[in-house]
């Protein structure tokens, strides 16, 4: 099937029209669900979340914040929602910001903004207070608990005559979002998006996979990052869906439970983490290894098999999930084919904060592959381009710098034009990711330009190809693969390795090669004994050997080093391969 078949879906070109549009079509279908302080589950309509919304911006106008910047920051809840919303359709510009971050990030944020109003959750609040002295300018906090109240007084000014709401203008092509991005270099700067960007975005998703009014999302990615605002917000806002808000990742199964999802939105670690509890699950079961493998086999020839032999899978996450979307990392493709065989939809997909975030995505026009992250949304434009200073276009099958163009692409960078002219050149956006075209037509990200490992003799090495390959092996958790120079200056492949603990303690615990003493207090202490550290060393470089066995010489890893703990993540749970370390965050 064609790749330019597209769903009928209606066009717009801001938040305003999309509320009013959803809230008039779908006024007394569910928006959203949530549980309260008392662990009920609490819904609200369509039609209630625009008077809310229209409120709030009444609230937030008489109070002199018409045209001003205001943050939002907490967790994934439905006052977070509300405010973003209120401020894009009624008052000005808003700012989400990471509720990971310390205050003096905050701090540099709200400064580099010209943030003049926080809404905080409450968790959140004390965080942004502690940027007290680090601004110029302290700008005002609302507490999101307070949201109730402030509504009702909205409410009032409504009931009065005020017409703040109706009289707000909305430029769909100016500024209305700055969204902060760190990615994994921890660099941040102001990404300035209009709300026809996004807007844009929203529509061209829809056009390519079906979504219905009946359907629900479990919100569980942070609503700050454009990935889950777009897919988990936006999407379903526009399409008359509900949306659930996990009360916590720990409780994850049990939100499945209680909210019975439809489809959800992901990153690939994540997934993994459910993979991998489904997997222990079965060793436990009377599905033996070879069933669940056989099991496999047979939905591969038809995908109805799956619902019918993996139900019990189907059963653990509400009985009703039928797509899974994943972004913001490299899916691995043993992944995308396990939960295609259990009976789900996967769509896999790239994109990022300047594109509004989606670039390309599977759809339902043509087949989906693992290996691949589809084709580019209607109406966006892509191409390749080679690393030669020729500027001429990369053939199929050949790698180079993947540029975007198209109505999603951003504005530019807030008070940044050095660095807005380094990536938008000639309206073309470079994203500094390398990819290839297959004979398919499909699309493939091979990873980052500044990543990549050049050898003296011109030899290229794809640092996220190792880290694959790497990460298939049962020992291993984590990896990031980077260039070093050898004695003789070439650059050579080194590894940093976080191992799967659990797996390398039943090894030896099997094996009898360290003591219970031993492995016990790695496990409890992160205290490792000489032979402990031996033993591990051992492994892993079994490990390397064999991923040695398999590459070319010029691929080869020469050096590791095992590490303690996990990576420091991105809140898209991306490792920062920059992060400031120690010699105490390894063992070898």
């Amino acid at each position: 099937m064609s790749s330019e078949m597209v769903y009928d879906v209606p066009d717009i070109r801001s938040f305003r029209e999309m509320a009013e549009n959803s809230a008039e079509k779908y006024g007394e279908r569910i928006a959203f669900t949530f549980f309260d302080g008392d662990h009920q589950i609490q819904s609200v309509t369509y039609r209630e979340s625009f008077a809310q919304m229209k409120a709030l911006a009444a609230y937030l106008c008489s109070k002199g914040y018409e045209g001003k910047h205001i943050g939002v920051i907490g967790r994934n809840c439905y006052e977070w929602a509300l405010t973003y919303l209120a401020v894009t359709c009624g008052v000005g510009v808003i700012v989400p910001i990471d509720k990971e971050l310390k205050s003096p990030e905050i701090a540099y944020i709200l400064n580099d903004a010209e943030v003049e109003l926080v809404i905080a959750h409450d968790e959140s609040a004390d965080v942004v207070r502690g940027c007290e002295g680090l601004v110029p300018k302290m700008p005002e906090i609302i507490p999101m608990s307070e949201l109730n109240d402030i509504i009702a007084e909205g409410e009032k000014l409504i009931e009065n005559g005020d017409t703040s709401y109706e009289n707000h203008h909305v430029d769909c092509d100016e500024m209305s979002i700055i969204l902060y991005t760190s990615g994994t270099t921890g660099s941040q700067k102001g990404v300035m998006l209009s709300q026809h960007n996004i807007c844009y975005d929203v529509v061209a998703m829809r056009k390519r996979f079906i979504l219905r009014p009946e359907d629900r999302v479990m919100s569980i990615l942070p609503l700050h990052h454009t990935y889950e605002c777009s897919a988990g917000f936006l999407v379903p806002y526009y399409t008359g869906a509900s949306i659930a808000y996990l009360e916590s990742l720990r409780r994850i199964m049990a939100d499945f439970e209680a909210f019975r999802p439809t489809y959800f939105v992901v990153v690939p670690l994540v997934l993994e983490n459910i993979h991998s509890n489904i997997i222990k699950k079965v060793k436990k079961t009377k599905l033996s290894a070879l069933g669940f493998n056989a099991g496999k086999n047979l939905a591969q020839l038809d995908g109805r098999v799956g619902k019918l032999v993996f139900s019990q899978i189907h059963e653990a996450v509400g009985g009703r999930l039928s797509t899974i979307i994943s972004g913001a990392a490299a899916l691995s493709p043993e992944i995308y084919r396990d939960f295609t065989a259990f009976g789900f939809k996967v769509y896999a997909g790239y994109g990022l904060t300047e594109a509004s975030p989606v670039v390309l995505m599977h759809n339902d026009f043509r087949p989906r592959h693992a290996d691949d992250v589809g084709v580019p949304l209607s109406g966006v434009q892509v191409k390749i381009i080679a690393d030669d200073d020729s500027g001429r276009e990369c053939a199929v099958g050949e790698t180079g710098e993947l540029c975007v163009k198209g109505p999603n692409i951003m504005l530019g960078y807030y008070k940044n034009p050095e660095a807005t002219d380094k990536v938008l050149r000639g309206g073309w956006f470079h994203t500094g990711d390398l990819a290839q075209k297959n004979e398919r037509g499909d699309y493939q990200i091979v990873g980052r330009s500044k990543n990549v490992i050049v050898t003296k003799n011109g030899k290229k090495i794809f640092p996220e190809e190792m880290e694959e390959l790497l990460e298939k092996n049962r020992f291993v958790k984590e990896a990031v693969v980077f260039g070093s120079d050898d004695d003789e200056g070439d650059s050579v492949v080194s590894a940093k390795i976080y191992p799967d603990f659990e797996e390398v303690n039943r090894y030896l615990s099997e094996n009898r090669l360290c003591t219970a003493d031993e492995i016990s207090q790695a496990d409890t202490t992160g205290i490792f004994s000489d032979g402990y550290k031996a033993r591990l060393t051992e492994i892993f470089k079994g490990v390397v050997k064999e991923i040695n066995r398999g590459v070319p010489p010029y691929r080869y890893i020469h050096k590791f080093k095992i590490r303690k703990t996990e990576f420091v993540k991105t809140t898209t749970k991306k490792i920062k391969r920059n992060a400031e370390e120690s010699e105490t965050d390894y063992v070898v």
